[in-house]
């Protein structure tokens, strides 16, 4: 039979998270399904208690539980997609101790079988998914092959297959091993102790017998076993399992599954075979464990046994990850549920309540063991009885004890004990007629046990040691009637999931318990049920069926996993291809590594002779026969590299190589000898050892302090190892080291930190093999007098991550005879400087090495030198006995690509070319080399002649070049892509000053550069003030191992491309400025500015492209003097200096570090280096938050005249410029602004002072909070309050396209103002179209112009698709001069149409809107007359062109119109929700005016920003975007804040949010662009209304930690506060305390939890209000709040829920509505939008 065919599709998902969620959607749709075609197929199954040793057996389901037909929907596995219309069942082979049946001999050849009970036939009756197999021993000796075979056929009938195990076996294996060692080691109960002797001498037999079962059980496994099969192994009973099987086919998907717990390693570790088991559980794929801590246990026991590495995501060896996690087991809860409306249930239940009738019926389910806690359980309940007179005859308790291994003496007692308690308290508290305890000593079929659930009032589950315990889960299965309550032990593994519901105890605190088995009998009603709830959901939600296909879908795609990361891994080394290159080589070189290369095989933890044995490095004895052979040949030199210090290599020619004649390296090659030479030194110049002293002094403080660690002091170098320590105790001690390194000794030494393993190592910088290897092959050609090139090289070695340079310093080049970074003409020469071309860079080694130093290469002092003089002088360095040339080495290379083989040792991440596993697999292959040595290369061999074509690796470098002022000499040096990285860290603890602060910045810097001048020249800006961080200039490779840092948060590139900028009657239409006709909003509008002083002393940052300091809006007059708090300063630059500052724009800086390292020096003609604005958009933003009211203002031409003001006109500003003009390109085309500088931006904010941000920037997509910079600077920010508006972006209308939506952030859309530019088109036929403009250029009145449709007068050869939009280019002079074009939207610039009207000679134009833009019209300054129209106008002014043989038109001048109807609606460009990264909130937040607002601008550059060709000058602008309307939010914030100092920025937000306006000036909802009713997806909470957001009634609050605790909640593990840990289970996202609700695919019902401040009436109460969305039911918990008191916190819950007619209409259609909390004075307005699964 096949095993599973699958076909990969490249379009499935790839990455883990997608896949699983992928895998997760498509198992819930074929449940559904195939629940449908299943209907009640399943079979019952009769005694399913929990009632065996957990794992001991498996549940079975008949033949009815595997239907042949699932659901047609594609499913994915491994990644790969299933063709056929109907995919099949995954093959599932589950193998544990004991089948699911047991059986009974009935004749010579026949059987009887019986279902078997047990905890995990409970919880596998409801697994339906796949074609599952079982594989087991079926509980009974069977000698004869007679009656295997018969056993066999009957078993097959139920799926199941047999392992025949004798009764020796059985007896040693499963009675002596696993219950009687593992079983109580795993329960903390060690061995008895009278058995403890017997039971060591015979341990070893036990554990043979053990490791036999376990391979009898792999080869029926591998005798049933097709490719494609998932194997899942189960329980403490098949450890070795994993191992056996993998050795027989590595390619076999393994899982193995502990259903007891895990103990700690200390408990571990008393197992005498501790290691073999753990190792043979690790050679499994995926091991899971049902609770976090019995999987943090296993972890820990392979981190501190093993001594191997333990990750988040398991247990990594050597570049091979097994996947750890917790899985927690449930139960086929539908089966419990169904079971109670059964006949023979109702029965039992009418028995029980009449037998028990007014008492409460307490109850305890367990097996009769040492574990299940029943003697404290019975002793708790009697001190209850002893303290509560009243409950004697009101509460009776019923324990069913199961008897198991009755035949064991320990057994037996406990049985005893526990009725000899029993009959204790009956006969003190029992009567005639009742017993207090009613005590069972069997079990009760599946009927009468869910009766008994049923019945219950408290359940009792006080187990001292569980594994999972699936009692309590069952339990509440069966309580949908009766909610009663769960009293569980907190050491049963179910707390971690039920202890939400449950009341947890410590069953040893008989105290505690008898407590709380009385507040459970007296627990109110409505607590009763919110627990049974919380737990009812989990039960029925986290099914058997959950568990078992998330263990499996994980499994899978562990595979596809280790899949991706084994294509990493470079291959093994193909020994024999290496041996055949050697052999027709002339010239070989071969660098071996000594420690863990040329040593025998090591443990680990150095257990095998102790730690002062293996610290003597010895030869593999194996090895010294080949070796001699090999350094006897002529052709071939052997270098012997190490990291060890010149006086352990000194110990090795006597012990180790005698008289080889070979070459040693000590030091990383730094210093170099024969076998039986003197040393010399290979060290560069002026190597700065001046640190060692201070380094010293710390290592020797922690080797005192660290057991079994020690330090070496080398000549170049100290190492500190704990490698022989506490790995645990030694991984925190290393870790503390670092850090007092790096704040002291070496903050500002020139230095390179390297961590090993278990070692850190502090050397001088150059210090690397890589930077030793030419001076060693400089001296070795010298000594030999070597003539011919080297054409062979074979390096091998263990080496350190920052030593694998040896590798890559022989990596052929690629051909870059014209690199495309390279300038194909070199700037003039200056004078001394030779004008010759750049050399060539050969393939060949031959060449100069500073023409090709590459990126792993650490150059020496003496290197970088000479770089410069490396082709016109011929300058050689002097080292202690002997001249060598610098490059000497790498001239005598002529190596081919295919005669080159790199080799790591025991390492799978590397940047070697191969792999070998071990010393012993070096020996292999020098062996081989030895035995094809003796005959090659003898005298008149031809071998040398042979030579291999070159083969070229691909690799990703730059060439730079260096003109250096003198010389004659062009050096070209090949450098690693480098780009700029943002460096997070979270937040400062506050205990350093700004100075340690950018040295510790510095010293992680100069952990991955190569000299302390590369790290200070790469660091761009040191965050100091709140944020924790940097930017500075990495390669991939550097950010990479910062990332890997534990304390690192995120590490992420910059992009220029990233972030840009979002691109006044406003004020009066919102409701704040007083006007004439309005004057019933103006009283409102003057009242609210009064009371909030109109912003006085309030400080808002701006972040934007700077500021026009002279504009009429920042005058001071009358402004009192700054609060003496502030720190911010005013930086000075061309055209910008201290005293254009004043008391209104206090604070004013410029960032660029980020934009110049990408682009190269500013151009001044371009923009200014200084706060100043040349665009305009910054002036614009600054002043519509917080301009001075300024009368007489107006647009060019006059239009919206009146008087301008900012929205908190007595606010003072601060201006950061963070954004800039793009080289080359039109300002009409944007700026670009980089986050590092508008990181650095933000830090100085929160550093100098301010209140309120606005950040009129954002992304094009949306970005995951931690690598958004805004994101991680807002959050900084609100932890000192401040409030931060952020724009949501122009990328509407399409859906998902909001940017900045951190729920942290106000993030604001833009809508329309009542306010219009009315510039009508009057056409030939006497037609009149409305049209819109605030272009100055008239007409000739009272004249009509020949009209024409700008596609139909077009020169050759304009695409189709762009003839209508008048591109540049496009338009005839000839066809246009004297005309208006009619002209559409679409590509290019609005403005830019104008001009090209006006290039061609036209003397007018009409914009057409596109069908996109619908009813939004943006008005522009052309540079001709210009009206722009709505799309339908268009096509009508069209129409008429095509149905008129000579059409006319005429464009009426623009007036302005007020009070336009309807107003606002959404403008067509601003983003919309969902929100794609965390789709639990609602975003946007709110909508403010954002289309065509008048504001100030700057002078340097024309309203339409086409510098060079409109030379018009405004003091004031119109502009449109949500970068206009996010300035108005931050202004309402201003004010808000002015009223309520104190409030948080949640509050403030809150505030503006529940105040909202959703209806128009007609009393109708908003409308979007289109003239549809809009959703929240659009406006958030709706139109904001400044005045009501003063007195809000009620806010929604939330802290900084709220936010760090929804970090946690979203997966982010690493600690962004170092006061702050994320809590073992953080707060759900969607419970964050949020004036909105998104709840995105609903199951059926989700309850929300919110809780209010009253900040309005001290004694009020609110009611609530609900118009829910369609389909969908809200009801509020409580649905009346009462306060009596300012302050007053009361928390509520959302019960949201879709109608069963809703269910079946799945799709991510969302669906809006809205709550409120109303006192009659006050409307607290939140919205919904919910989707559906």
């Amino acid at each position: 039979m096949p095993g599973n065919n699958y076909n990969c599709n490249p379009s499935t998902p790839r990455s883990r998270l997608e896949r699983l969620l992928r895998e997760r959607e498509l198992r819930r749709s074929n449940r559904v399904s195939q629940s449908n075609e299943d209907g009640n197929r399943q079979a019952e199954f009769v005694g399913s208690d929990a009632f065996f040793t957990e794992g001991e057996n498996l549940g079975l389901s008949s033949e009815d539980d595997f239907p042949e037909g699932v659901s047609a929907t594609k499913i994915f596995i491994d990644g790969c997609e299933w063709k056929e219309g109907r995919p099949p069942k995954q093959r599932l082979l589950v193998v544990a101790n004991r089948l699911p049946v047991s059986a009974v001999r009935k004749g010579e050849d026949s059987w009887q079988l019986e279902i078997s009970v047990g905890g995990l036939v409970s919880a596998l009756l409801g697994v339906k998914e796949f074609d599952a197999r079982w594989i087991g021993w079926a509980g009974v000796n069977v000698p004869d092959s007679v009656g295997q075979k018969a056993l066999t056929k009957a078993l097959a009938e139920k799926r199941c297959i047999p392992v025949f195990l004798d009764e020796e076996i059985v007896h040693q294996y499963y009675n002596g091993y696993c219950n009687n060692i593992l079983w109580p080691l795993f329960h903390y109960l060690g061995l008895p102790q009278e058995d403890r002797l017997a039971t060591t001498r015979s341990f070893q037999s036990q554990f043979d017998a053990y490791k036999k079962a376990n391979q009898m059980f792999a080869d029926v496994v591998h005798e049933h076993y097709q490719e494609g099969d998932v194997v899942w192994c189960h329980d403490y009973h098949l450890m070795f399992l994993p191992k056996c099987l993998k050795e027989h086919n590595n390619k076999m998907k393994v899982g193995w599954f502990l259903h007891t717990p895990f103990p700690s390693s200390e408990i571990h570790r008393t197992l005498p075979s501790r290691s073999e088991l753990l190792r043979s559980v690790l050679a499994a794929d995926l091991v899971g464990f049902h609770t976090y801590d019995y999987a943090r246990h296993f972890v820990s026991a392979c981190t501190r046994i093993l001594g191997l590495e333990g990750t988040p995501e398991g247990v990594e060896n050597q570049g091979k990850l097994t996947r750890v996690a917790a899985f927690p087991i449930g139960i086929d809860s539908d089966r419990f549920i169904r079971a109670l409306e059964l006949p023979q249930v109702q029965d039992h239940m009418k028995e029980l309540k009449e037998r028990f009738a007014g008492r409460k019926v307490m109850l305890g389910v367990d097996r009769l063991d040492m574990i299940k806690g029943i003697p404290q359980k019975i002793l708790a309940f009697e001190k209850f009885l002893e303290e509560n007179l009243n409950w004697r005859d009101k509460v009776v308790l019923l324990q069913i004890a199961v008897p198991t291994r009755t035949d064991v003496p320990e057994y037996q007692k406990l049985t005893s004990q526990v009725h000899e308690i029993v009959g204790r308290i009956n006969g003190r508290f029992g009567t005639l007629t009742a017993v207090p305890i009613h005590h069972l000593d069997r079990s009760l079929d599946f009927h009468a046990l869910c009766a008994l659930y049923a019945v219950t009032d408290v359940a009792l589950v006080t187990s001292l040691r569980d594994g999972m315990n699936l009692v309590s889960y069952e339990f509440v299965a069966c309580q949908a009637s009766k909610k009663g309550v769960l009293i569980l032990s907190e050491f049963a593994g179910a707390a971690q999931s039920l202890g939400a519901g449950a009341i947890l105890v410590n069953p040893w605190n008989i105290t505690e318990v008898a407590a709380s088995i009385g507040y459970a009998l007296n627990m109110a009603a409505d607590e009763r049920e919110k627990r049974h709830h919380h737990n009812f959901m989990h039960v029925t939600t986290h099914t058997s069926q959950e568990w078992a296909a998330t263990f499996v879908s994980e499994l899978n795609d562990t595979i596809v996993e280790a899949q991706l990361r084994t294509r990493q891994v470079p291959p093994i080394l193909p020994i024999k291809v290496a041996v055949d290159r050697y052999l027709q080589s002339s010239n070989r070189l071969l660098i071996l590594g000594f420690n863990a290369t040329l040593t025998e095989p090591k443990d680990t933890l150095g257990r095998r002779g102790g730690q002062i044995r293996e610290m003597e490095l010895k030869l593999h004895p194996d090895l010294k026969e080949p070796l001699k052979k090999i350094c006897d040949d002529s052709k071939t030199t052997i270098v012997v590299l190490s990291g060890s210090d010149r006086s352990v290599l000194d110990y090795l020619p006597i012990q180790n190589f005698g008289d080889y004649n070979m070459w040693l390296a000590a030091e990383n090659g730094m210093f170099l000898r024969l076998t039986m030479g003197e040393w010399m030194t290979t060290m560069p110049e002026n190597l700065n050892m001046d640190w060692v002293d201070s380094v010293k002094h710390v290592f020797e403080y922690f080797t005192e302090r660290t057991p079994r660690s020690h330090f070496e002091l080398r000549e170049t170098s100290l190492v500190w190892n704990y490698k022989y320590a506490d790995i645990e105790f030694g991984r925190l001690q290393a870790r503390d080291l670092l850090q007092h390194l790096w704040t002291g000794p070496i903050s500002n030494a020139s230095v390179d930190v390297v961590q090993g393993g278990r070692s850190v190592e502090v050397r001088a910088v150059g210090v690397t093999k890589g930077a030793a290897i030419d001076r060693i092959l400089g001296e070795i050609v010298h000594n030999k007098g070597m003539k011919a090139p080297i054409d062979y090289v074979l390096c091998i070695g263990h080496f350190l991550p920052k030593d694998e340079d040896v590798y890559t310093f022989f990596e052929p080049e690629l051909p870059v005879e014209a690199p495309p970074t390279v300038p194909t003409r070199p700037p003039s020469p200056t004078p001394g400087m030779s004008s010759a071309p750049l050399p060539r860079i050969s393939m060949s080694k031959s060449n100069s090495k500073a023409a090709r130093l590459k990126k792993q290469r650490s150059l020496s002092t003496l290197e970088k030198r000479a770089s410069i003089h490396a082709i016109g002088s011929a300058w050689r360095p002097t080292l202690m006995r002997d001249k060598m040339s610098l490059h000497e080495g790498s001239s005598v290379l002529d190596l081919k690509g295919d005669n080159y083989f790199s080799c790591a040792v025991g390492r799978k991440r590397s940047s070697a070319r191969y792999l070998l596993g071990s010393s012993d697999d070096v020996v292999t292959l020098l062996k081989e080399l030895a035995e094809v040595n003796t005959g090659a290369g003898q005298p008149g061999s031809d071998a040398g002649a042979l030579k291999a074509s070159s083969t070229q690796r691909q690799r990703s470098i730059f060439y730079k070049v260096f003109y250096t002022e003198g010389l004659d000499s062009i050096t070209c040096i090949a450098i690693d892509s480098l780009a700029v990285y943002v460096v997070y860290f979270g937040e400062h603890s506050g205990e350093k000053a700004l100075h340690e602060i950018e040295d510790t910045h510095h010293s992680y810097l100069l952990s991955v550069k190569e000299t302390e001048e590369d790290a200070r020249a790469s660091l761009l800006y040191s965050y100091k003030h709140s944020i924790n961080g940097f930017a500075a200039v990495l390669t991939q490779d550097e950010a990479s191992k910062l990332s890997d840092l534990e304390e690192v948060v995120s590490v992420w590139a910059s992009h220029p491309k990233k972030y840009s900028m979002h691109t006044t009657r406003s004020w009066e239409f919102s409701g704040i400025i007083e006007e004439e006709e309005r004057h019933w909003i103006g009283k409102m509008g003057r009242d609210f500015l009064s009371k909030a002083r109109y912003g006085k002393d309030i400080i808002v940052g701006l972040l934007d492209s700077g500021v026009w300091p002279e504009s009429k809006s920042f005058r001071d007059e009358g402004m009192g003097p700054i609060r003496k708090s502030w720190k911010g300063i005013c930086q000075s630059g061309p055209g910008f200096n201290s005293s254009h500052c004043n008391r209104k724009l206090i604070g004013a800086r410029y960032y660029l570090k980020g934009f110049e390292q990408f682009y190269g020096h500013l151009n001044a003609s371009e923009d200014y280096r200084s706060p100043r604005d040349m665009d305009g958009h910054g002036t614009h933003t600054s002043s519509t938050v917080a301009g001075r009211v300024v009368p007489n203002a107006s647009a060019l031409g006059g239009f919206a005249l009146g008087t301008a003001s900012g929205g908190a006109p007595l606010a003072r500003l601060a201006i950061y410029k963070v954004c800039w003009a793009i080289p080359g390109q039109s300002k009409a085309d944007g700026n670009t602004c980089f986050e590092e500088d508008m990181l650095a931006a933000i830090d100085d904010a929160i550093g100098d002072g301010v209140d309120v941000l606005s950040i009129s920037i954002g992304t094009k997509k949306p970005v995951n909070y931690t690598n958004d910079g805004i994101a991680i600077g807002a959050l900084h920010a609100t932890k000192k309050k401040i409030v931060v508006a952020c724009s949501a972006g122009n990328s509407g209308p399409a859906p998902s396209t909001l940017s900045n939506p951190a729920p942290w952030i106000i993030t604001v859309g833009a809508s329309s103002l009542d306010r219009a530019f009315v510039a009508p088109v009057v056409l030939g036929n006497g037609i009149t179209i409305e049209g819109e403009t605030v272009t100055p250029s008239k007409l000739e009145e009272n004249k009509k112009y020949p009209l024409v449709y700008a596609a139909d007068v077009i020169n050759s050869g304009v695409p189709k698709d762009m003839a209508g939009q008048c591109l540049p280019g496009s338009l005839s002079p000839e066809k246009v001069k004297g005309k208006i074009v009619l002209c559409m939207r679409g590509s290019g610039m609005r403005v830019g149409k104008g001009m090209e009207v006006k290039r061609a000679g036209g003397v007018g134009f009409i914009l057409g809107n596109s069908a996109a833009n619908g009813v939004e019209i943006s008005c522009d300054a052309h540079v001709i007359p210009a009206t722009a129209v709505l799309y339908e106008d268009a096509n009508r002014i069209l129409q008429y062109i095509n149905s008129t043989k000579i059409p006319t038109a005429a464009i009426i001048p623009a007036r302005t119109v007020l009070n336009r109807k309807p107003a606002p609606f959404m403008a067509a460009f601003t983003s919309r929700g969902p929100n794609l990264i965390d789709p639990n909130f609602l975003k946007p937040d709110i909508t403010a005016p954002g289309l065509n607002i008048l504001a100030a601008w700057t002078e340097a550059d024309p309203p339409t920003k086409l510098s060079g060709i409109d030379h018009r000058v405004v003091q004031y602008n119109i502009d449109s975007g949500t970068s206009m309307s996010c300035p108005h939010v931050a202004a309402a914030a201003v004010l808000v804040k002015a009223i309520h100092p104190t409030w948080s920025s949640a509050a403030i937000r809150s505030a503006i949010m529940t105040t909202a306006e959703i209806r128009n000036n007609l009393g109708l909802p908003l409308n979007d662009e289109s003239g549809s009713v809009a959703t929240p997806f659009a406006y958030g909470a709706g139109h904001f209304r400044p005045t009501k957001a003063a007195d809000p009634g009620l806010v929604y609050d939330a802290s900084y930690k709220d936010y760090l605790q929804y970090i946690c909640s979203i997966g982010v593990t690493k600690n962004i506060d170092p006061t702050f840990n994320c809590p073992k289970s953080p707060p759900t996202a969607i419970n964050l305390n949020y004036p909105s609700i998104a709840i995105p695919k609903l199951e059926d019902t989700m309850t929300i939890k919110r809780t209010v401040t009253n900040v309005g009436d001290s004694k009020s109460i609110y009611f609530f209000t609900a118009k829910p969305p369609l389909g969908i039911s809200i009801k509020a918990s409580p649905s009346m709040l009462f306060f009596d008191h300012v302050g007053q916190k009361k928390s509520f819950t959302i019960t949201v829920k879709a109608r069963r007619e809703m269910l079946s209409k799945q799709g991510n259609e969302y669906v809006f509505g809205w709550y409120t909390w109303t006192d009659r004075l006050h409307t607290v307005r939140s919205p919904i939008a919910v989707s559906l699964a």
